[in-house]
């Protein structure tokens, strides 16, 4: 099987204004970590990062060099485009050493992951970002020991082995924190909106579960398949029925939602608090999306203007197409791919420390995979404007 590898001087640098590419990177007069900055490990175990050069103070300790895996060909490269871009823009931000990189092509599929895996540590990758892919990761995570770190860019069917992590976009992830959102406003009781599609459908079990864990409960569900129908008597029930809800929760796209929340406002449930997936922000559109004014969703800091050190989302769209629409998203998760590789070993050694990223607050936990703490953002005028209280 042919592997393809990039190098980074084949890479345009338009994106953030660099004119030179050093692939080595020399860390002279670096310093060791200050005593006692590292929190003594919970997991019982240690990221093997002893290879690793010198980390600076606030444990930024990236290895040597990095093998990033992606599907740069086949049906996933426009994603792997995406994430590659954000990866080198979060990359070439970092004033520090950096670094050596190289980029693998692991084809969209577990055969070439596993070889771009096996040719990557073969060439002394000190740590392994990626693969993109669910099955590739599944490939690969079969047969890893964690000797080497590893940062996959999606979550397997198994728990990392000890010593990796996993990093993932997920709709699961957005149900839980929708769940404990309403939870935390004592908001209990709660109407489900949603389609039936897989990632809706995984919002909501993920939403049902956490709900019920912190004592509160989906008191109704309301499915919408096509076209949406009139609910106005199924909404107007529901506000004499033996538990009536106290919020709303959709998992829809956006012009399903317009309809659902047009219908609301003149139900006798229209005072309550609605709260949405970012589902809701597939096929918006600014002018009739005024509809869907007063829901709150999970969005990124950096599409907020709330992360300083990666280009303006709005800038960086006129000028690179793969960072547009739902693009964006891409960038940001590979931008976040960075920091991890930067601050792996203080995350992976203190589940209690988080770095800011553009998808969100991010920390391995004590489980494995990175957990992220995502900002909110409410729909004004039809666009989504950040959320300011702590909640």
């Amino acid at each position: 099987m042919r592997l393809r590898t990039l190098s980074l001087t084949l890479l345009p640098l338009l994106l953030i204004g660099c004119s030179t590419v050093r692939v080595v990177s020399e860390r002279p007069g670096s310093s060791q970590s200050e005593p006692g900055l590292l929190a003594p490990p919970v997991r019982g175990d240690h990221a093997r990062t002893q290879d690793f050069p010198p980390a600076d103070g606030d444990g930024y300790r990236p290895p040597a060099r990095v093998a990033v895996l992606l599907p740069l060909s086949g049906s996933l490269a426009p994603a792997a485009t995406g994430v590659r871009d954000g990866f080198l823009a979060a990359y070439y931000a970092e004033g520090r050493a950096r670094p050596t990189v190289k980029f693998y092509d692991s084809l969209g599929t577990g055969i070439g992951a596993q070889s771009a895996y096996d040719k990557a540590i073969a060439e002394g990758a000190q740590m392994i970002v990626g693969p993109l892919a669910r099955d590739e990761v599944n490939a690969i995570s079969a047969n890893a020991d964690g000797r080497v770190p590893m940062i996959t860019l999606n979550r397997g069917s198994r728990q990392p082995p000890p010593g990796t992590t996993s990093f993932a976009l997920l709709p699961d992830d957005e149900g839980v924190a929708a769940a404990n959102r309403l939870v935390d406003r004592g908001l209990t009781s709660v109407l489900v909106i949603a389609n039936r599609s897989d990632s809706a459908q995984r919002a909501v079990a993920s939403f049902r579960e956490t709900l019920r864990k912190r004592g509160g409960d989906v008191v109704a569900e309301i499915p919408v398949s096509g076209e949406t129908s009139d609910i106005n008597s199924q909404l107007s029930a529901l506000l004499t029925g033996p538990a009536p809800p106290k919020a709303v929760f959709f998992s829809l796209d956006a012009g399903q939602a317009r309809t659902i929340a047009a219908a609301l406002k003149v139900s006798p449930l229209a005072g309550l608090p609605r709260i949405a997936t970012s589902q809701i922000l597939s096929g918006g559109n600014a002018r009739t999306d005024v509809e869907l004014d007063g829901i709150e969703y999970p969005e990124l800091p950096w599409l907020l203007n709330q992360v300083g050190n990666l280009p303006d989302p709005n800038s960086l769209a006129k000028s690179l197409p793969g960072a547009r629409g739902p693009a964006q998203r891409l960038f940001a998760f590979g931008a976040d791919a960075w920091k991890l590789t930067a601050f792996f070993e203080r995350l992976y050694d203190d589940p209690g420390f988080s770095v800011r990223g553009a998808t969100g607050e991010l920390r391995i936990d004590i489980s494995g995979p990175v957990h992220r703490t995502t900002s909110w953002a409410v729909f004004s005028g039809g666009r989504g404007r950040a959320v300011a209280d702590a909640h």
